[in-house]
């Protein structure tokens, strides 16, 4: 039987927790078993360019993958999750985890009948949940949907109330205008690494709020002596650290000019 072809794709939007990184080992070592890995890892700190950028590049690809699974840099799946989403046959399904913080509420979201969106804190254990948005730190998308869909696939956006939406949130609500139904399986139970079961160190320096002053992997831009002097371009710094769609502009910017042109993936598992 032919294996299937899955693009595995990864924002690094800091270190990578020892823990974490173990369990990857694992996790990949039974998938290369099972499927033929596209595997695409991006350090930069607009996960939801991190993911487009995966999705053009597993498009472009002459792999012509059947599914592309999204792994955050904090989730830390069992190692047959992949297989236990793929049995499900959906087109979007994610596994069940849970926010990092009190009170752990699940990272579902469905929406009420006046278009709001909630959390529903009561889960039905072991079944298919039809939602409207979940999160995208374990999720199996099917090719297909990522070619109906037209970019930005993932984008952080601000409701019609001004309230900002994640990128997840964005791309499942773009998913349903184009008719794709999404699903949590609440039988595949994803570990957020960060919440339950952190009980490191780094749950202490990160509490403290130290976590926060060590972002290795945002550009290292200096500004000049005669720039920090200078209001216009200590109010555009400004402005690009509060704003999204900025972000992005210079994120692509970035990239053009400096970033290396080198292919980080890796085609492994294949016949």
């Amino acid at each position: 039987m032919k294996k299937k072809k899955v693009s595995l794709i990864i924002p690094i939007t800091h270190t990578l927790p020892g823990d974490w990184f173990v369990n990857f080992l694992s996790f990949m070592t039974y998938n290369m078993q099972l499927f033929e890995l596209d595997i695409k890892a991006f350090s930069w700190y607009l996960t939801a360019e991190s993911r487009n950028d995966g999705i053009r590049k597993t498009l472009a690809s002459k792999h012509k993958v059947d599914y592309l699974f999204f792994l955050d840099a904090d989730n830390m799946p069992a190692k047959n999750t992949i297989a236990h989403l793929m049995h499900a046959d959906k087109d979007i399904i994610s596994a069940l985890y849970f926010e990092r913080k009190p009170p752990f509420y699940p990272v579902i979201r469905k929406i009420d009948k006046h278009g709001r969106l909630y959390i529903p804190t009561e889960i039905e254990p072991n079944t298919l949940m039809r939602v409207d948005a979940a999160g995208a730190g374990c999720l199996l998308v099917r090719r297909k949907v990522f070619e109906k869909i037209p970019e930005p696939w993932f984008k952080v956006e601000k409701d019609e109330k001004g309230r900002v939406l994640g990128e997840d949130v964005y791309f499942f609500l773009k998913a349903k205008k184009y008719g794709f139904k999404a699903y949590v399986d609440t039988s595949c139970i994803c570990p957020h690494w960060g919440a339950v079961i952190d009980e490191k160190p780094w749950k202490y320096y990160h509490e403290r709020g130290q976590y926060e002053k060590n972002k290795p992997n945002e550009p290292k831009i200096e500004l000049t002596g005669e720039c920090k002097k200078c209001k216009l371009v200590n109010a555009l710094w400004d402005t690009l650290a509060q704003d999204p769609e900025l972000q992005l502009k210079a994120y692509q910017e970035f990239k053009r000019r400096v970033m290396p042109k080198t292919d980080l993936e890796r085609f492994v598992g294949g016949d």
